[in-house]
């Protein structure tokens, strides 16, 4: 037992010393520093910081009025991803967002290490007809399976980006136990125990990342298939704990998914943002893009720094190669899921010792064929719906059929994981025939040898992907102003999610606009900073002020951002129309103030319609201006709206003009119908002095 302790105690401490080597100097800058490229990841470390905002302070949490201001943002609701979020969220209460998502990505590294090394360690002490199990070998060998799993490519870019993604510890716990159950189901036992710690597992791989849930799923398909058709257990015993397996899972993860299957099949995503309903639902085309290559399995990641300039060639020559799909890889993030060629070859000669030893076969025959079974399945699973054959026939795949029953998964290239986890059982019991007869000073030095190839080929470092997150300084110089307002940043290109970062440290509003957002259409009259309307336009938005990036926050090429180049002003300021103020000028950024006169501004959007500025307004022209615009996805809107003055009584005028509209008015009433998406109202005979307090509009029928 001492024995057996210590050995698990060896295996933490190793895997853990792994990943704060491999992701130095993260350590020493959890509360300061990112790992990875900038891009989702800000957005959930902000989430993190809004959440416990919203906590402590008992509002809205969906009700993100800080963003897009004054429009605001309407967060969509949590999934029901419970065993990626709770951790994080505690951790947020006890120090801060980014230190709690730094903290759960580098435990993202051991613990899948670990519950790997477990899976290769059972397999290799329960599944062999082998005689001669050597402790010693085992250990050597699940050390060395742990250690590819975890500090794989697919990993590590999972990591770079999407934290969730990188939780891959679940699902061998749960293969695991199913193993496990199947052994049992071999002497027509069903222990109790077993099955409810496979359905444990896997309903935290649910409830960790719906995908790696339904990709566990097909694999469980798979894996009782065929154990069933090679072992032949005991069609009774196997299928009573496949439904148990099922029922249990399903009794634990209905409370936390309920309200997203729900919100996806009946309400179809009422309330929700239009990408939250898009996900429901995504178009074939995704599918085709962000799905596995069979190449994607044999090149080398790009970042790695010995093979990483060959992988890109590779891939270069391989599009070079044909203008369809066939020959085009998804994005770097999706499509690194290399298996490495260590672990590759250790298949292939299992294939060999298969076909040419008739003992080797006796003794691993059923079990690497079942392996191999599912290894190719799942890698034709992970291919595109469909391939064309010289531009006649087209083939189906099975992606096509499950895109059918599940069209809310696109990325079948996620299958890499799970594919390389059974390569990995694979390759270790072709290790364990290979090492059998080895001393253990020959023992220790094999392995030794065979982490080092791993090591090498799976290597992403240097440089380190660690980046610090500095404060550009304008956003500085904003936070320490006082009172609540917002500001907008220049270029229009530049990153949200960047923004979204910072915003902790600053805590004020911003009007930059999502890029799925509706309201990114104003970026049409806004982006023109050159303009003399831009500043009163900001000016009745209630922007204070304007930030320009001179410099990119990160300078480095990102490769899970293709625009990252644009995200600073690439032309100098220049000089700027009356309204804009030069506050400070720095090195990276400059700082103007908004002080301009307001000027009427109608913005038209589903369900309501905004009437800017706020505050009532003096008229300082002979004529008065509305713009208009409407971020509806309609091709025209119709509305009624009439002038009132401080006094609250309607303002008389003589004649109304526009742009873009088809207009009636009737005494102090003005229908009008904007026929684009961006047009403008004149009005004329409107005293200059006049005091504005509000314009009240309303929608109408089409005119």
């Amino acid at each position: 037992m001492k024995s057996a302790k210590r050995e698990f105690l060896v295996v933490c401490l190793t895997y853990l010393v792994l990943s704060v080597i491999y992701t130095f100097p993260l350590i020493l800058k959890l509360g300061s520093s990112i790992y990875g490229y900038a891009g989702d990841n800000l957005g959930a470390i902000r989430y993190l910081w809004w959440w416990k905002f919203t906590f402590l302070n008992h509002l809205d949490i969906r009700n993100s009025y800080l963003e897009q201001a004054p429009f605001g943002f309407r967060i969509d609701s949590e999934t029901g991803s419970v065993f990626y979020s709770w951790p994080l969220k505690v951790l947020t209460l006890l120090f801060d967002q980014l230190t709690a998502y730094n903290i759960v990505l580098l435990l993202s590294f051991p613990v899948a290490a670990l519950s790997m090394y477990l899976l290769t360690r059972f397999v290799l002490t329960n599944f062999l007809n082998d005689d001669s199990r050597n402790k010693v070998i085992i250990f050597w060998i699940s050390l060395w399976s742990g250690f590819v799993f975890s500090f794989s490519p697919y990993h590590f870019w999972k990591a770079y980006n999407h934290l969730d993604l990188a939780l891959i510890w679940p699902f061998p716990l749960a293969v695991l136990f199913l193993l496990k159950s199947l052994k049992e189901a071999k002497v027509s036992a069903i222990s109790t125990r077993t099955v409810l710690l496979c359905s444990v597992f896997t309903a935290v791989t649910v409830l960790t990342n719906f995908y790696y849930g339904f990709f566990l799923l097909l694999s469980f398909v798979l894996v009782y298939s065929f154990f069933f058709i090679v072992y032949r257990p005991k069609f009774k015993t196997v299928f009573i704990s496949a439904i148990l397996n099922f029922l249990v899972t399903l009794l634990l993860v209905i409370p936390f998914i309920a309200p997203t299957v729900l919100d996806a099949y009946v309400n179809k995503g009422a309330g929700e943002s239009a990408a939250r309903v898009a996900n429901y639902d995504r178009p074939l085309l995704d599918v085709v893009s962000l799905s596995a290559r069979p190449w994607d399995y044999l090149i080398p990641s790009q970042d790695n720094p010995l093979l990483g300039n060959i992988s890109k060639i590779f891939y270069k020559w391989i599009r070079d190669q044909g203008g369809d799909f066939k020959v085009i890889s998804g994005p770097v993030h999706e499509r690194t899921i290399f298996l490495g060629y260590v672990s590759i070859l250790l298949v292939i000669l299992g294939v060999v010792l298969l076909i040419l030893k008739k003992e080797f076969r006796e003794k691993y025959g059923k079990f690497l064929t079942t392996l191999l079974l599912i290894i190719l399945l799942l890698v034709l699973i992970s291919m595109p719906p469909y391939i064309f054959l010289k531009g006649k026939f087209t083939v189906y795949l099975p992606s096509y059929l499950l895109y059918k029953l599940a069209p809310m998964f696109r990325t079948y290239s996620r299958l890499g994981i799970f594919v390389l986890m059974f390569v990995i059982i694979y390759s270790s019991i072709i290790l364990n025939y290979l090492s059998r007869n080895l001393s253990r000073i020959k023992l220790a030095s094999y392995f030794l040898l065979l982490t080092s190839f791993s090591a090498l080929e799976f290597a992403n470092v240097p440089p380190s992907k660690v980046v610090d997150l500095k404060e550009p300084q304008a956003f500085d110089y904003i936070g320490k102003q006082p009172g609540s307002f917002s500001f907008i940043v220049y270029p229009k290109e530049f990153n949200v999610a960047e923004l979204l970062a910072f915003q902790p440290k600053f805590q004020k509003g911003f009007l930059n606009f999502h890029s799925q957002s509706p309201y990114y259409k104003l970026w049409d009259y806004l982006s023109n900073f050159h303009d003399p309307k831009v500043p009163r336009l900001l000016s009745s938005l209630g922007v204070k002020y304007v930030a320009f990036q001179k410099k990119l926050v990160f300078a480095e090429p990102n490769p899970v951002d293709d625009l990252w180049y644009t995200r600073a002003l690439r032309d100098p300021i220049g000089g700027l129309p009356p309204g804009f103020v030069l506050e400070r000028d720095y090195v990276d950024s400059a700082v103007y103030s908004v002080n301009a006169d307001p000027i009427g501004f109608i913005v038209i959007a589903d369900g309501k319609t905004d009437v800017f500025p706020k505050s009532p307004y003096t008229l300082k022209e002979d004529v008065f201006r509305i713009y208009l615009a409407d971020v509806k996805n309609v091709p025209s809107v119709d509305l009624m709206m009439k002038i009132i003055g401080t006094d609250g009584k309607e303002v008389p005028f003589t004649s109304v003009s526009g742009e873009n509209v088809s207009i009636q008015h009737e005494g102090v009433t003005i229908k009008f119908g904007l026929n684009r998406e961006m047009g403008f109202i004149d009005i004329t005979g409107v005293k200059k002095g006049t005091v504005i307090s509000s314009i009240d509009v309303e929608a109408i029928n089409k005119l």
